[in-house]
This record gives structure tokens, C-alpha cells and sequence, in this order.
């Protein structure tokens, strides 16, 4: 059986729910059934990890903003075979940015880009436009898992 590599990536500038939304991703797979988390490194507010779920291995680094954190991090999930990696990255693609070492990727992986909530530096707004971004990047990690689900579905036929 083979399983094709999927890559999910958030993108956005920085304040803007990429954390938030990797994190909410990371809860919904642990509510999936059978599913386990391999590793675990906190490193507060950001993490890695690794969690199986039928089969398919997933591994996730919050973590967007410090280029050799997502480096090391990838290196690490393709070196234990995972089949779905989850990361984040600041909009801006500029000489050693983790979304130029992202790029480099595209041949190796299905990729799949998300921007997190246009709304710009929620933090700051007012609690309306704060409730809109939150509910869209958490519909993104529904979308997310969602996805996910399909390929944990069709790598169990």
C-alpha cells in the first residue's frame, strides 16, 4: 500500500491565528478515533509533535516564525515517515524564510496553502472582528482534518 505525502501549510503575517489554527488542527486529530500522539515537544506558545491515526502518520509544527525550527522540524518528520506534515510561515518569502525552504518542497508532497484570517493583527481589534477571525481559522482546521479523515478513510480500503 502507499500512501501519497500530503503537506499542509499556514500562511499569514504574524498575530494572525497560525498557531491558533495549527493547534485547533492538532486537538480535532486527537479527538479522531485510534488516534495517539508519538511525540510531543512543547515549547510554549508553539509545539511539535507527531500523532498516528490509522495508519497514517501526521506530523506538526507550530512553530512558522523561526526558519530553522520548521527546517529541523520537516527534516524530522520525513525522516520518521510521515505521510501528512502540518506547518506554518510568515507571508513574506525572502532569502532563508521558512516559506523559501517550504517551496522547495512542492515536488515531494501534495501541498495544500492556507492563509490564515485576512483580518489583520486580530489581537488588536475589537471583539467582533476578533470572533470573525477565530471562527475562520478554526473552520480552517476543520477543513484541515477533513481532509485528513479522507485520507485516513481510503488508507484503511
Amino acid at each position: 500500500m502507499t500512501v501519497d505525502k500530503t503537506l499542509f501549510v499556514l500562511y499569514g503575517t504574524w498575530n494572525t491565528g497560525k498557531t491558533t489554527t495549527i493547534t485547533k488542527t492538532r486537538d480535532l486529530l486527537m479527538k479522531l478515533p485510534d488516534a495517539t500522539k508519538t511525540e510531543y515537544k512543547p515549547d510554549a506558545p508553539d509545539f511539535t509533535c507527531i500523532i498516528k491515526v490509522g495508519g497514517i502518520r501526521i506530523g506538526i509544527v507550530s512553530d512558522g516564525d523561526v526558519p530553522g525550527n520548521v527546517r529541523n522540524a520537516i527534516k524530522s518528520f520525513q525522516d520518521k515517515n510521515c505521510h501528512v506534515i502540518i506547518c506554518a510561515c510568515r507571508t513574506r518569502k525572502t532569502k532563508g524564510s521558512a516559506r523559501e525552504y517550504i517551496d522547495t518542497l512542492s515536488g515531494c508532497y501534495n501541498s495544500y496553502w492556507f492563509r490564515t484570517s485576512t483580518i489583520y493583527n486580530a489581537r488588536w481589534l475589537a471583539n467582533e472582528k476578533e470572533r470573525e477571525c477565530k471562527t475562520y481559522n478554526h473552520d480552517t482546521a476543520k477543513v484541515i482534518v477533513g481532509m485528513i479523515k479522507r485520507r485516513i478513510n481510503a488508507n484503511r480500503q
